[in-house]
């Protein structure tokens, strides 16, 4: 069933293919479950796959990727992906309905950007940006990257069934927003910001378990993995951000989003362009515009914005060894106690200490 609906999928879309579509490549590929996005992505033109390390591979004039894809067991599927990408590629999810959809998506994102500003260049900075996603079965979801940013990514698919069996046993699941989440009619993708760094040990747990060649022992620690990343997530996100009012978010809208995500980390230089000329620029009215960029990342655009500087003001004080005074004039302020202000309000220390402790 699944392979002769793959077939029609891929006879009816394959024009469609890598279409370039306002500065982007769309890539549609079907999502109603784990096995059928990977049949799906098998299936798309410059991808590898290895059977014996259950590994999907792509290097092209797209992008470099290595995929793992492992069902751990019924209802469970873990995945771990490292992608670097040499064009604006845009996936997007489709569902064929006549297959089942009713698998969730955990997973948490790291994207490392690189950015054309004078300034970060001179610095040799990149900007990161973390996040935890989940997706709910059918959900009008879409992936964005762009040109010059590399992302790594770790999750587990799970069914409904699964859920019940495992999450809802867990006591830090029972009567948390997590629960309400799956027994709501809310948006159907919540995405919580990461601003702390602990998630990412993620990473290094699952590299060291799939370097093994035991597929047995690697399949069983894959498996008490997922549980931790799960559990993980229940723990520590037990607030949904986005509060009472939450709607789905076409996938042009998040597209939209990612643009205008990408605009203000290249542009952490420049004055805060205000949010009519941002609206006016992506054509979107402007509470549309403050509500669903809240929903998504988790806190107002100007808030993020310098969340974002003071990100940027701490690696050029640790990392590149300049003074505070140079910092607050590169973000152009012309005061150093209202930087100074604004930083510890992020990082919780004041600059200055944060110097003399690389100092030393």
């Amino acid at each position: 069933m699944i392979f002769k609906r793959l077939d029609k999928f891929f006879h009816r879309f394959r024009r469609f293919i890598f279409k370039y579509k306002d500065g982007f490549y769309e890539v549609p590929y079907l999502a109603n479950s784990p096995a059928v996005i990977l049949e799906s992505f098998k299936k798309t033109p410059f991808m590898n796959w290895d059977e014996s390390r259950k590994l999907l591979s792509m290097k092209n004039h797209f992008l470099t990727a290595n995929i793992y894809w492992i069902k751990l067991e019924d209802g469970l599927w873990f995945i771990m992906a490292d992608s670097s990408y040499k064009v604006n590629l845009h996936y997007k999810f489709i569902y064929d309905k006549y297959l089942p959809a009713d698998y969730y998506l955990l997973s948490f994102n790291v994207f490392t950007h690189t950015t054309n500003n004078k300034a970060a260049v001179i610095n040799g900075l990149s900007y990161k940006s973390s996040s935890w996603n989940v997706i709910k079965p059918g959900a009008g979801a879409s992936n964005t990257n762009f040109k010059n940013t590399s992302c790594s990514s770790i999750g587990i698919y799970f069914n409904t069934e699964w859920a019940k069996k495992n999450l809802e046993s867990n006591p830090n699941f029972l009567n948390s927003q997590f629960q309400s989440f799956f027994h709501s009619k809310k948006s159907p993708i919540i995405i919580w910001p990461e601003k702390a760094s602990t998630a990412a040990g993620f990473f290094e747990k699952a590299r060291h378990i799939l370097s093994g060649t035991d597929e047995g022992k690697r399949q069983k620690e894959l498996g008490v993995l997922a549980r931790q990343f799960s559990d993980y997530f229940t723990e520590h996100y037990d607030f949904d951000h986005s509060g009472n009012d939450v709607q789905e978010i076409k996938s042009e809208s998040q597209l939209k989003l990612a643009k205008i995500e990408k605009l203000l980390n290249d542009n952490l230089f420049t004055e805060f362009p205000g949010i009519d000329a941002l609206a006016s620029k992506f054509g979107i009215s402007p509470t549309k515009l403050k509500h669903d960029f809240k929903q998504v990342y988790g806190e107002s655009i100007y808030q993020y914005c310098l969340g974002k500087q003071m990100d940027y003001a701490k690696i050029l004080i640790t990392e590149k060894h300049m003074k505070v005074s140079e910092v607050s004039y590169l973000l152009g302020y012309k005061s150093n106690s209202k930087f100074s202000e604004a930083f510890k309000n992020r990082h919780q220390v004041l600059p200055s200490k944060i110097g003399e402790q690389t100092a030393n």
